[in-house]
């Protein structure tokens, strides 16, 4: 089953790149254990709000970062001056590949898998992200808007712009899990840390059945339930 993905994808590359990416994201990011693995994380202003939400992997020297926000343009305009002297350079090469969404219980797995050109990236469960280069993509057929909507609301999954929205923080959006609690300081850590220690995280993203719904609350609509960011 697979759905298109409007992601973009940049190439983090340079000696300082692990470094300043722990620097400016709220995960861990540490291939040393095993490169293998994608890492989910995100990229907050100041005010512990929404840049964008990356799945970052190692390939080699460099580490490609899939943002499902999009706007990558709008992504290396924030973090090109907080680079300062380090050695880091941010590629866009979102032109050069097409990303779509797979729900394959065939690819179950935690480990990043090449097949030929395509490199699929496990998110969450049985889905993926296909990452294939433009050259060799062969136009798919997708499943239905309402068949995708069902699914992320059944696992409760975020996707811009319905959840991942940037006036919110990582926890409003049901992206709590990917905000590490010990790790040293990045952009936005005084204000998540303060929420966390004070179990206040206003808003959170929760499945809901129907009937129970408040529509201004609604962000995307299943066959029986909702996803909704509430109190």
């Amino acid at each position: 089953m697979l759905y298109p993905c409007d992601a973009a994808v940049l190439i983090f590359s340079g000696k300082d790149a692990v470094k300043f990416l722990n620097s400016v994201s709220t995960n861990l990011i540490d291939f040393s254990i095993d490169g293998n693995h994608p890492i989910t994380t995100s990229i907050c202003n100041n005010k512990g709000q929404l840049v964008n939400h990356l799945t970052i992997f190692q390939i080699g020297d460099v580490i490609p970062a899939i943002c499902h926000m999009a706007e990558a343009e709008e992504l290396i305009d924030f973090l090109n001056p907080k680079i300062l002297s380090q050695d880091v350079n941010i590629r866009d090469i979102s032109n050069l590949n097409v990303l779509e969404y797979q729900i394959s219980e065939a690819h179950k797995n935690e480990s990043i898998v090449k097949i030929q050109s395509v490199t699929i990236v496990p998110l969450n469960q049985n889905l993926q992200i296909r990452l294939t280069p433009c050259s060799d993509w062969i136009k798919s057929e997708y499943v239905s808007m309402s068949d995708w909507d069902d699914w992320r609301v059944e696992h409760v999954y975020p996707t811009y712009p319905q959840e991942l929205k940037r006036n919110l923080t990582p926890y409003n959006c049901g992206l709590g899990d990917y905000v590490h609690n010990s790790k040293g300081c990045y952009v936005g850590q005084e204000i998540l840390t303060r929420m966390y220690s004070r179990n206040s995280f206003g808003k959170t993203l929760k499945r809901v059945k129907k009937e129970l719904s408040q529509p201004k609350f609604t962000t995307t609509v299943g066959i029986e339930n909702c996803l909704e960011i509430s109190k």
